[in-house]
């Protein structure tokens, strides 16, 4: 069944479910699972740009200043979309149970869509998502030898993570410009 959460982070999280089933077979029920899904950490994004680079750039290296526009958490509401209040549905898990015979099964909450929370009223600076674009400057080195098309990583120099969640990477594509009197053989 689509949408069925059937994953298990930890012992504890399939002991729960197990004890969930057994439950719910002998009309008992004990739920020892409220972790909310929207604790979890995600990583940022990873974010691609061009920098064009000078031919003496390439043969002796270099360091530029390149603008990179990404998604940083909203500092308004710290990242939370506004303000915010446990889903009545699922209370705070993030997973409705629905029992079909001898089995329950849990799928994502549809009011929360998972997350755990509800947004009472909404950021606005960013509109309820949580993220706003935001324009910073990244200091590129510049390897000497570089090639034409080659991607650069600046670990941890992407977009911000979610929840705690580390930073993406930035892959830099490096372009190089004509050069009037010279050009490069190998």
């Amino acid at each position: 069944q689509e949408g069925v959460e059937w994953e298990f982070g930890n012992w504890q999280d399939l002991l729960s479910s197990f004890g969930d089933l057994l439950g719910d077979f002998f009309g008992t029920r004990t739920t020892t699972r409220s972790r909310s899904r929207r604790s979890r950490a995600q990583q940022g994004q990873d974010v691609e740009a061009e920098l064009e680079v000078d031919l003496e750039d390439v043969a002796f290296g270099a360091t530029k200043r390149l603008s990179v526009t990404v998604d940083e958490p909203c500092p308004t509401c710290g990242g939370e979309g506004g303000t915010t209040r446990t889903c009545p549905s699922c209370r705070g898990s993030g997973v409705v149970h629905q029992t079909r015979g001898f089995f329950s099964i849990g799928s994502p909450c549809t009011r929360c869509r998972g997350e755990g929370v509800v947004i009472d009223s909404r950021c606005p600076r960013c509109g309820g998502q949580g993220v706003v674009r935001a324009t910073r400057s990244v200091e590129v080195r510049i390897p000497v030898g570089v090639e034409e098309g080659q991607k650069l990583r600046l670990q941890g120099q992407g977009a911000s993570g979610r929840n705690g969640g580390p930073p993406g990477d930035l892959y830099v594509v490096v372009r190089i410009r004509k050069h009037p009197f010279f050009e490069r053989k190998g």
